[in-house]
């Protein structure tokens, strides 16, 4: 992985020296066909060249300013989890105490209780970790064809989802099941 913040026009030679050769040779072909071949019915009027290249230009400039905003979104999302955590942090820390009970708990105890309760959080920031690193069916659909995508269970709905008058009509992957739950216990 590359973490520098800057890097010099050699490294990026370097990076790209084989795309470069090939947009060369693939380049070359119409030049040399054109000039070398004298055939001139390859010429092509500017107008639909300029034309194209600016509707295309405008909807990959649409597609990076989505792309760029759902990233901003998760980082805010995810700073604010980070905020979160380390308010629930001195909130453990701060409120579990006996200031305000009749009954004196030893400081070991309340330290296993102010234990269990940042670690059931950090189990919980792990389980979120690992849920949103999966990866999801319907984000890698690649390689798959209009009725390849309507038979897969994830795009057909099933008919015990749309029979039951207390269901909704949402695909199956959106029904909550019991055993999507995850519970974690502290292990001594």
């Amino acid at each position: 992985m590359y973490t520098r913040k800057n890097y010099s026009l050699k490294d990026m030679a370097w990076w790209t020296r084989y795309d470069t050769v090939l947009l060369l040779m693939i380049a070359l072909v119409p030049v040399i066909l054109y000039e070398v071949l004298d055939l001139r019915w390859l010429h092509l009027p500017w107008l639909p060249i300029a034309l194209i290249g600016t509707a295309v230009a405008f909807i990959i400039s649409f597609q990076n300013n989505a792309s760029y905003d759902r990233v901003w979104e998760a980082r805010k999302i995810w700073g604010g989890i980070v905020n979160t955590s380390r308010a629930w942090g001195i909130v453990v820390n701060d409120f579990i105490t006996t200031d305000f009970t009749e009954e004196s708990v030893g400081d070991g105890e309340l330290g296993r209780v102010r234990e269990e309760l940042i670690f059931r959080h950090v189990a919980w920031l792990t389980a979120l970790r690992h849920a949103m690193r999966q990866p999801r069916p319907w984000e890698h659909l690649s390689g798959t064809t209009l009725s390849k995508k309507s038979s897969s269970p994830i795009f057909r709905r099933t008919s015990s989802t749309m029979s039951s008058p207390n269901r909704t009509s949402r695909p199956s992957f959106f029904r909550f099941s019991p055993n999507s739950c995850v519970s974690f216990e502290r292990v001594a």
